[in-house]
């Protein structure tokens, strides 16, 4: 093996655990995720991103490190394309923070052939791609809050392929007529960026896999469809009908130019999609080197964080039907509706714990508080109270609701113990499962929501780490594109103020009384209905023969590109 191969810049952190380390062979990895294409405008689980680490690079990134961080650590993405942070003492952002120049490295390169360097306009490309009609990327959202002029591209983009069938064509010709004010290219290796009010961490935006540049050849495809190329170590050479994603060396990486990443194994081999019981089941060292799921069964102790396991979503978007998720009586019939703890009970994996939750802001979360804004006799659900919401419908209104649920045995459980809460209370519910992807794709497009194709939908969220919590709230019942977590388009100017002012308070304590009193506006209107918070710890397995493991901090991964095999252990 070259040793051109061998890690750069991992400073004192990044040091292997052997004197040696091993070169080839191939890391087989599992995971309980679908991986979605290799496309950064279209990925949206974990599994994903941690390939896009191993084939991509965005301008900013936050390093792998040698044990997770704890939750409350903000840790502070460097410089991965980008030849350096910007700074107003560097005279990279002005005083005013509404002008950020951004140079990059010149010796990062596509595996083109033969290669061609990595520029300023491709990455203006990759912005212009996130902002299409046709691209779902939850990054989408706080850049657009951000950038001059990015949300107008963004509605423009969708307005003009409204009530067509977007092609590639068409999108390149949008994107190729129409600029960004925000986004410039003053030269093929410096970015200028304009923004409508300072952000001061501009710069972790600007670090979301989902900004990473693409080639000028990706304007033949749409988002998710592009034959990938990588400026990373690896590049996909191909996906099984198994699917098994196949990696192999990007021979035009160049490991001089790229400061966070190296390359050990000889290819990497990802299959996702396992069932849990698969997973449990693998033979660590024989057939499989690295394992992951969701949730682990050491107990409390090794939680990383809590989430959302659980919360109901209504499409405001659709027709005012009389009987329909826009009636705020409807919305309220279902929270008093739902048995919370036999819903907690179906969730349930043995030894994670878990809580019944009221508010959307789960433990952990400046400003939760346990409290319970629509009660009901033991967390048990009442019909009754929820046949009484119904009466402000009028006489012979009976909702008749389409539920979405992800195709997941726990979670279709759960969907049973909804239907039958509702039908008892009077509300008729068809239930459909659907795998992520077309889960995702309904979701996350407005126009299906505009379409009433769904009204009400169950969902999960995790606080991402490395990511501003605030940011993803707002993501969640204020910003309003696509891709982005306000699933229903539930609009609120005085939660969007009670957001704003808890974000912008500098003092703890104060700032908490403002999330809570954010949390119970956002709950009297019922966009979302909580259901259970449970702890998210990672399960995790390696085989014998895995050495060097690092960790990327956003996904709570393993960075697959500073792994390598050890030739005495199978």
């Amino acid at each position: 093996m070259s040793l051109v191969d061998r890690p750069r810049g991992l400073g004192r952190a990044g040091r292997p655990d052997l004197a040696e380390p091993a070169y080839g062979g191939t890391l087989r990895l599992l995971t309980t995720e679908r991986i979605e294409p290799l496309d950064p405008a279209t990925a949206h689980g974990p599994a994903t991103r941690q390939l896009l680490w191993a084939t991509s690079r965005q301008l900013f990134a936050f390093p792998a490190a040698a044990v997770l961080p704890p939750a409350d650590r903000c840790v502070r993405p460097v410089p991965d394309l980008a030849a350096e942070l910007p700074t107003r003492a560097g005279g990279a952002v002005t005083a005013d923070g509404l002008r950020w120049t951004v140079r990059l490295r010149p010796d990062v390169h596509w595996d083109t052939s033969p290669p061609r360097p990595v520029t300023a306009s491709d990455v203006v490309r990759g912005l212009k791609r996130l902002a299409g009609p046709t691209a779902r990327a939850a990054a989408l959202a706080p850049l657009a809050d951000a950038v001059l002029g990015l949300a107008d591209y963004h509605t423009a983009a969708r307005r003009a392929a409204a009530g067509t069938h977007p092609t590639a064509a068409g999108c390149a010709e949008f994107a190729d007529r129409h600029d960004i004010p925000g986004i410039r290219a003053v030269d093929p290796y410096t970015l200028v960026f304009r923004l409508c009010r300072p952000v001061d961490d501009f710069v972790r935006l600007l670090a979301a896999a989902a900004l990473a540049p693409v080639p000028a050849e990706y304007d033949a495809h749409l988002p998710g469809a592009a034959v990938p190329r990588s400026t990373g170590p690896f590049r996909p050479v191909g996906r099984t009908d198994q699917g098994v994603v196949r990696l192999a060396h990007n021979p035009a990486w160049n490991p001089a130019g790229d400061p966070l990443r190296a390359r050990f194994v000889a290819g990497i081999e990802a299959r996702g999609g396992v069932a849990a019981d698969e997973l449990d089941a693998a033979a660590l060292g024989r057939t499989v080197d690295l394992s992951w799921a969701r949730h682990t069964s050491t107990g409390a102790g090794s939680a990383v964080s809590w989430g959302l396991d659980a919360y109901l979503v209504f499409n405001l978007r659709g027709p005012d039907r009389p009987g329909g998720p826009r009636r705020h009586a409807v919305r309220r019939a279902v929270a008093l509706a739902v048995d919370r703890l036999a819903v907690a009970e179906a969730l349930a994996v043995p030894g994670v714990p878990f809580r019944l939750q009221h508010g959307l802001l789960p433990p952990g979360l400046p400003g939760h508080r346990p409290y319970d804004p629509w009660p009901t006799p033991y967390h048990r659900g009442d019909p009754e109270a929820s046949r009484d919401a119904l009466a402000a419908l009028g006489p012979g209104v009976r909702p008749r609701l389409r539920l979405l649920v992800p195709d997941d045995a726990r979670r279709r459980e759960a969907a049973e113990i909804l239907t039958a809460n509702l039908a008892a209370a009077g509300i008729a519910a068809r239930v459909t499962a659907h795998r992520d992807a077309d889960l995702h794709d309904l979701l996350l497009d407005p126009a299906h929501g505009r379409a009433g194709r769904w009204d009400v939908a169950l969902c999960d969220w995790t606080p991402e780490g490395c990511a501003d919590p605030g940011r993803e709230l707002r993501s969640m019942v204020v910003d309003d594109v696509a891709g982005g977590r306000n699933h229903g388009g539930y609009r609120s100017i005085r939660v969007a103020r009670l957001l704003a002012a808890a974000r912008e308070e500098p003092d703890p304590v104060r700032a908490a009384g403002r999330w809570h009193r954010f949390d119970l506006a956002v709950l009297r209107d019922l966009p979302v209905v909580p259901l259970v918070a449970a702890a998210v710890a990672p399960r995790s397995g390696r085989s014998p023969r895995v050495r060097n493991l690092r960790f990327l901090p956003h996904l709570q991964r393993v960075d697959l590109t500073n792994v390598w095999l050890a030739d005495d252990a199978g």
